[in-house]
């Protein structure tokens, strides 16, 4: 009898260290009515060395020792399944930031290209199509040309000083941020390079912020390169006035005459619209550009003027 109360004591000891502790202390139970029955039945008292209690008491103490190293087992996974989640966690995140910065970083450069390219590819074939019948015009060109050259090579200088930081120092730009501050210079731009430009600058506010302002200036530099780009000569009108938000208006008409050549077209890549929707949905605001009914295009973009204002 003795043998059989050892044997049980192990048995629900094993039991109770591979089952839920529910589970464990049922069967610790069972055990123990399963036992008391057994030595009633064959009157057991003691064999000198267990006594029916003690085997009732190692029973229900190796259930419970059972109980504590399951729970601590479980609580030392669990723990560490954690630690590996939240490891897991922050090296997702830190895939989403380096993932989000060179998306930032491939709109800025696309941005920059794209107006200073198409500027340089309009001018270069202004003077290639006036060479020799008015030098005046070639000169002007060839200015245009190299003042644009400088400017793309110093916009992309301070984009590239980014990539070469440390990720700690990864939002700092050496160059200032532009804005809508420098519209009126951007538009002045755009007219020697032989674009009409009517420009209506209404009151705005000087406080917005920096990804707001940058915005607004993206949407109408990206706004004027597809205008060059796609209906060359035609006149282009810039509207911008705060109510409620910032709205931003860029229109022009149905293109007349085609370039004089397919060497005159400047390619695009196809990524203006959406580098300019996803910049001004990143800033809070929307953006709608489609035909107008005249056969012209138009790009309207709203942005809010304060942090109350964008969308949770």
């Amino acid at each position: 009898m003795a043998s059989a109360g050892r044997g049980s004591c192990v048995a629900v000891f094993g039991y109770a260290l591979a089952r839920p502790p529910r589970r464990a202390i049922i069967a610790a139970g069972a055990a123990t009515v399963i036992f008391e029955g057994l030595a009633l039945a064959t009157a057991f008292a003691s064999d000198g060395l267990l006594r029916r209690e003690d085997v009732v008491l190692w029973l229900w103490t190796l259930t419970a020792i059972a109980i504590a190293i399951r729970s601590r087992r479980d609580t030392v996974a669990a723990l560490t399944d954690r630690a590996v989640r939240a490891e897991q966690g922050r090296e997702e995140a830190a895939r989403r930031r380096v993932a989000e910065e060179r998306l930032r970083i491939a709109r800025e450069l696309h941005d920059v290209m794209a107006h200073h390219v198409s500027a340089i590819s309009v001018q270069a074939g202004m003077a290639e199509h006036m060479l020799g019948r008015d030098e005046q015009v070639v000169a002007d060109a060839v200015r245009n040309i190299r003042t644009s050259a400088k400017t793309v090579l110093g916009e992309l200088h301070s984009v590239l000083a980014v990539l070469r930081r440390d990720g700690t120092a990864v939002d700092a730009v050496t160059a200032p941020v532009r804005g809508l501050d420098d519209v009126a210079a951007l538009v002045e731009a755009v007219r020697e390079d032989g674009t009409s430009v009517h420009l209506h600058l209404g009151p705005v506010p000087t406080t917005l912020l920096p990804d707001v302002d940058l915005a607004a200036f993206r949407v109408v530099q990206e706004a004027l390169t597809n205008a060059r780009k796609h209906a060359p000569g035609t006149p282009v009108t810039v509207t911008i006035t705060c109510r409620d938000d910032l709205e931003i208006t860029v229109t022009n008409p149905r293109a007349e005459t085609a370039p004089r050549s397919t060497a005159d077209a400047v390619p695009g890549s196809g990524l203006g619209l959406v580098g300019m929707r996803e910049r001004v949905t990143g800033a809070g605001g929307t953006l709608d550009a489609r035909p107008t009914p005249d056969g012209g295009f138009a790009v309207v973009a709203h942005l809010p003027t304060s942090t109350k204002e964008r969308p949770a």
